[in-house]
């Protein structure tokens, strides 16, 4: 029978003994009584510390634990570790006790920092004893099969040996290494070793049975690596056909996430791929082909134009709401840009000419620049579109000569190998600023991230002339062509030249620039970060703000969000700390449910700018997904007291609800309402109108058919979208500059395509209710309310008892009864007559003696068939699939444009006829839609304008 001990006194006193074996029996007496008497024990701690550190002692590990368990207790986790490491074996690993599992964390924690941020050398400040207990935990984990804890542990402590290890003893090898990539691109803060992670993850992609091409097709990208994926691609299309069809999906996929740089060097080393035979060749053009670009563009064109639900009385309406404000006239210039981005539909401009001709100066410049929103993908045909606009053409206007290389670019936008000649020649030729700055935004939109050396000198020419307007624009050319790239060399010599300009607007490009090139570089760039954050000028600081959110797009680093939110609150400058709070959302986006929650108070700030920061920064972070907490704390700001907090917090909204139905979330239609009541407001200021009008455009984007997202379907970052909304979001500066919003917009198509490049004539399922993707309604044309077809006819019984009523009344009798508007309760057959002639035409045609029932509502319909191209929302490609009746079988998950296998090649099939405008001029293409005509405005002839 054992006896418990109450209290611990009578075996703290051995310790006073000399006895060693007296001692030794106290402390294996004490480590059984110190969960229920520690605090007794911990007097005698002074006692208990000099039995660890004496050597000639055998206990002295026991007493080592006893000491970390003493510690613990008392809250004192870093000295508990501390002595757990001096008990050596003594401290058991696999005991099942919260003492236990409490240093086991805190072991991997230590562990963790000391190999992610060694001091100097790793190997003396790692101790092998907290190497042995966390090697012990590895190999507990790995023995009880729980190989994602295995996982996330080793890439914490960055231990690639166990990674690789616990991914080999794992029997599901495929899923496991999917969802270590996942973790590697989310969660790795550091990008060197992400990169160290991804050439094993390719590895091990590549040792399976049946290799992952899409995924190690994905890493590639990531590493930069062209020469493999050549190789890859090379070898997949000389195999069988499913293997073809794999590697024009890669090429598809390429083209979506990959920069122009890196296409352009892929190109170029599959043509260097040895040729087998004819066949070979005949698919290399075809892999070709696609990696140019021109599959991608001619379908999502199509799709566009196919698809385009743009309601263009809500323009017509603001147009007549606005009267005669030029804010509200470029506002609403633009709106119908995004509102018809992709679609080449410019019906609009056509049949207000004269009104789009009130637009003078550089709102001119705006104008012509939409042009190249609208036909953005005609790259074919972009010359005979703008060819009564560009310089030497018709026109005579520099504003519009300007504005219409710049939309030269965005039609090329990210595709700029057809045009970048000539625009570099542009750029040599002229010397009208106007025109300069106009080339100088075109050449950067259509060469992004080329790295083209070429038109980075002829740009820094223009920059070196010192000229204002065409000094901005040359530097942000400068940046987006060199962007992601971090070349010092032109680093200084912006910053140089930031430095010595006397021209703020130039400062301000160079700001831009020089977060382009820093593009995705994330701990490189902390150097240059430093250096801008600590200037004196406060448009340097803003670019130390931008390149914080370029350098960190995406990763959710701690550290950028620290130092942004230090700015954002203690900047003496407005602009500074309104762009510190804008820039959150850049790095935020891949987790936008904590964006809301970390600027709410920021939202509540007593400075505009910074609530204005906030609006932007939920807008970005939260683009396109709808989110309830970024619409809950948005609607507020759209009430506030200061007019460009509400105009910031009406653009928000419009960017995250974005292709977002009613069905899915209510405060779409609410929002809608509230954009038609701003602008129709008489008593709004013009910056809220503006607001609500972009705001409008954008909710409506590319008819309907596009969203905004920073992630790409395949999980990259895009590059194009973070350009985009960076900068649109200078129009607070230069109106031209939003522009450049439509870099963003990504196409909500789900394409199929077989092997030949067509896309067959075949259906998706979507199995869920139609409402909840739908497009919302159009709105009704105003017009006066229709004559009752009844109320008109008056019969002649009718006419007859209203004049012998007149003539009672005449005589002064009582009315023999009380008459109503519509209804005659009066004792008089012929009156009885008419009610049920009445009747019988308003109420519904039904047998004598029976009561008109109501027709029940039908049943809401669980799904839907979509005809290919289908117009599919990033929230819905989860319930739609491809009938199990069809013969096609996608070659990967749906989403984007997909290669479809065909399980019956022999049987004849039916293809989608394209039917976008091509601009082309052929004798037999006699009903194609004309460029619109080019806008002149005579300042001497004034316009009278209705006001309302």
């Amino acid at each position: 029978m054992s006896v418990q001990v109450l209290s611990a006194g009578c075996v703290l006193s051995l310790l006073d003994e000399r006895d060693v074996y007296l001692k030794n029996y106290a402390l294996q007496k004490l480590d059984l009584l110190v969960e229920d008497n520690w605090a007794e024990i911990a007097d005698y701690l002074e006692k208990i510390k000099p039995l660890c550190e004496d050597s000639s002692f055998s206990e002295r590990r026991l007493a080592a634990l006893l000491v970390s368990k003493i510690y613990y207790h008392l809250g004192n986790y870093k000295d508990s570790l501390k002595y757990v490491l001096l008990s050596g074996e003594t401290f058991n690993v696999n005991e099942d006790s919260q003492y236990t599992g409490t240093m086991i964390s805190k072991a991997i924690q230590q562990y963790v920092i000391l190999r992610c941020e060694p001091p100097q050398d790793l190997e003396f400040t790692v101790n092998s004893r907290l190497e042995q207990i966390v090697d012990l935990i590895f190999e507990k984990s790995l023995n009880n099969g729980q190989f994602r804890h295995v996982i996330g542990i080793a890439l914490e402590s960055r231990r690639t040996d166990i990674f690789e290890r616990a991914i080999v003893s794992s029997r599901n090898q495929h899923e496991l290494l999917k969802y270590s990539l996942f973790v590697c691109m989310n969660f790795i803060q550091s990008r060197n070793f992400r990169n160290t992670v991804l050439e094993i993850l390719v590895k091990l992609f590549m040792s399976l049975e049946h290799p992952d091409y899409v995924n190690i097709c994905h890493c590639l990208i990531h590493l930069d690596d062209t020469l493999q994926t050549a190789s890859m691609i090379g070898r997949l299309l000389i195999a069988d056909e499913k293997s073809l069809l794999l590697a024009f999906q890669l090429c598809l996929d390429i083209y979506e996430s990959a920069s122009q740089h890196f296409i352009s060097a892929l190109s170029v080393s599959l043509q260097k791929e040895p040729q087998e035979n004819a066949t070979f060749k005949e698919n290399l053009d075809r892999a070709l082909s696609i990696l140019s670009g021109k599959v991608t563009i001619n379908i999502h064109r199509e799709f566009l134009f196919r698809n385009n639900k743009t309601d263009l009385l809500i323009l017509y309406n603001y147009k007549q709401s606005c009267g005669i404000s030029a804010v509200c006239h470029n506002a609403i210039v633009l709106a119908h840009a995004y509102m018809q981005a992709g679609t080449t539909d410019h019906k609009f401009l056509q049949e207000n000419l004269e009104w789009l001709g009130r637009a003078q100066n550089w709102a001119k410049f705006s104008a012509t620049a939409t042009l190249g929103v609208i036909h953005r993908g005609q790259i074919r045909n972009s010359r005979n579109i703008l060819s009564s606009y560009l310089p030497r053409g018709n026109t005579s206007s520099i504003y519009t000569e300007g504005g219409s290389l710049f939309a030269y670019g965005l039609i090329h936008a990210n595709h700029g190998d057809d045009v970048r000649g000539d625009l570099l020649e542009y750029l040599k030729e002229s010397s009208v600023v106007e025109v300069l700055h106009g080339a100088s935004l075109g050449v950067g939109a259509a060469m992004i991230a080329t790295s083209d050396k070429e038109v980075y000198a002829e740009l820094y020419r223009i920059l070196q002339t010192d000229s204002a307007i065409a000094g901005e624009a040359a530097a942000i050319g400068m940046g987006l062509v060199l962007l992601g790239t971090a070349e010092a060399e032109c680093v200084d010599q912006m910053l140089q030249y930031a430095r010595v300009t006397q021209h703020e607007k130039i400062i301000r490009g160079i700001a831009l620039g020089i977060a382009f090139l820093m593009y995705g570089r994330e701990e490189e760039a902390d150097p240059l970060i430093s250096e801008l954050c600590k200037d004196k000028d406060s448009v340097i600081r803003m670019s130390g703000m931008h390149t914080i959110a370029m350098s960190y797009v995406g990763t959710g680093n701690k550290k950028a969000i620290l130092r942004l939110l230090h700015y954002a609150v203690s900047d003496v400058s407005d602009d500074v700390r309104r762009t510190a709070v804008s820039s959150l959302g850049f790095l935020l986006f891949r987790t936008p449910e904590q964006c809301p929650s970390l600027v709410s108070l920021l939202a509540e700030s007593y400075n505009p700018h910074v609530r204005y920061g906030a609006a932007m920064a939920l807008g970005v972070s939260c683009a396109g997904t709808g989110l309830r907490e970024a619409v809950t704390l948005l609607e507020p700001m759209t009430s506030d007291a200061v007019e460009f907090v509400r105009q910031g917090a009406l653009i928000a909204l419009g960017i995250v609800l974005i292709r977002q139905s009613e069905a899915r979330v209510k405060k779409a239609g609410v929002i809608r309402k509230l954009f038609e009541k701003v602008i129709n407001d008489k008593h709004e200021g013009p910056l809220a109108k503006m607001g609500g009008i972009l705001g409008q455009g954008i909710i409506d984007a590319g008819g309907r058919n596009v969203t905004i997202s920073l992630e790409s379907r395949t999980g990259h970052t895009s590059m194009k979208t973070a350009v985009g909304l960076l900068l649109f979001q200078q129009f607070w500066y230069w109106f031209p500059l939003a522009n450049f919003l439509s870099l963003a917009f990504t196409s909500t198509a789900l394409i199929g395509l077989n092997k030949e490049l067509k896309m067959p004539a075949l259906e998706f399922k979507s199995n869920c209710k139609p409402a909840w993707f739908a497009y919302p309604s159009a709105i009704q044309k105003p017009h006066e309310a229709p004559r009752s077809r009844f109320s008109s006819a008056i019969l002649s019984f009718t006419e007859r008892f209203l004049k012998k009523r007149e003539r009672r009344d005449l005589d002064k009798e009582a009315p023999p009864s009380d008459v109503e508007e519509h209804k005659m309760h009066v004792d008089s057959k012929e009156l009885e007559t008419e009610k049920e002639a009445l009747s019988e035409m308003e109420e519904p045609k039904e047998s004598k003696g029976e009561k008109a029932t109501e027709k029940e509502a039908p049943a809401e319909l669980t799904y839907e068939l979509l005809s290919n191209p289908a117009a599919v929302a990033p929230e819905q490609l989860k319930y739609v699939v491809l009938p199990p009746d069809s013969r096609y079988r996608p070659i990967r998950e749906l989403g984007g444009i997909v290669l479809l296998e065909d399980t019956t090649p022999d049987a004849p099939a039916e293809f989608v006829e394209f039917s976008a405008p091509q601009f082309e001029k052929q004798e037999d293409e006699k009903d194609e839609p004309e460029p619109p005509q080019p806008f002149e405005y005579d300042e001497d002839e004034e316009t009278t304008t209705n006001e309302t």
